[in-house]
């Protein structure tokens, strides 16, 4: 019994926020009475059920962090995903720093995540916005890996115009080699992102433990050819405006002039 407490305590001091993360009241965290996250989970089929040959499908939405740990202590799954919303980007997470310090204690995951988790605070420049942490352990019983995917979305702005917009998404992986069970974390920038039924349908059992990693990304890989296609359509655009204003020789910009003319057959070039 002692020995078990030491054991809890260990994995509580690897995964515990110690490490400068803001309280909760800050703008990464929900409040504990308005905090919730959503258990997606493929479990065997019990006694009643022995027919089924598949793997049964199960959801839960978890309100505290006792209702997790009764949970996960009582229910054993082959695939357990644990979804995180924001109501919108930069908006705080729908889950308490309390809860999702419960649910990296009970998966004894990799502090690296918290990585993960503070991408999704508000970013106040394009340097934190382009930043994407990665990180990868290698365990003699299990690996992780954790890390932020980003991708390009067209968002309405009023009634006519479009602007394009980056989204992100925070992942987590656990796959254990002795049980072959797989444990995930996976964070929205929003409700519309995913729902239930489209990540059931990625993570699918059936497929390869690494595939949804792949389905993840390919889902996206069309966005980034027509966003930097819109980019290159701006730029020639503004290219073609700047070729045809009239240069005078007393008008400061001529420099500029040549620059961006230059700039120009550069780029007919590539």
């Amino acid at each position: 019994m002692e020995m078990e407490k030491e054991m809890e305590k260990d994995i509580e001091m690897t995964n515990g926020i110690d490490m400068g993360l803001p309280d909760s009241e800050d703008a990464i965290f929900a409040a504990e009475a308005e905090s919730h996250m959503d258990l997606l989970e493929f479990v065997e089929p019990s006694v009643k059920e022995s027919g089924t040959q598949r793997l049964l499908t199960q959801s839960r939405r978890i309100k505290n962090k006792y209702d997790l740990e009764t949970h996960m202590y009582n229910v054993s799954s082959m695939r357990r995903i644990a979804i995180i919303y924001q109501p919108f980007s930069w908006a705080p997470l729908e889950v308490s720093k309390d809860m999702l310090h419960q649910l990296m204690t009970l998966t004894n995951a990799m502090r690296d995540v918290w990585d993960v988790v503070l991408s999704f605070r508000a970013q106040n420049t394009e340097v934190e916005e382009a930043f994407s942490p990665c990180s990868w352990n290698r365990h003699r019983a299990k690996r992780e890996i954790s890390y932020i995917f980003k991708y390009p979305e067209r968002k309405a702005i009023g009634k006519e115009k479009v602007a394009w917009v980056i989204r992100q998404i925070g992942l987590y992986h656990q796959y254990s080699l002795q049980s072959e069970k797989s444990t995930w974390m996976l964070i929205f920038p929003n409700h519309q992102s995913y729902s239930l039924d489209r990540v059931a349908e990625i993570m699918d059992p059936d497929k390869h433990p690494l595939e949804p990693h792949i389905s993840f990304q390919s889902t996206h890989i069309q966005s980034w050819r027509w966003f930097m296609a819109d980019l290159e359509k701006e730029f020639h655009g503004l290219a073609m405006d700047i070729l045809n204003v009239e240069i005078e020789e007393s008008l400061d910009f001529e420099a500029m002039y040549y620059q961006l003319s230059r700039l120009r057959y550069i780029e007919t070039r590539l």
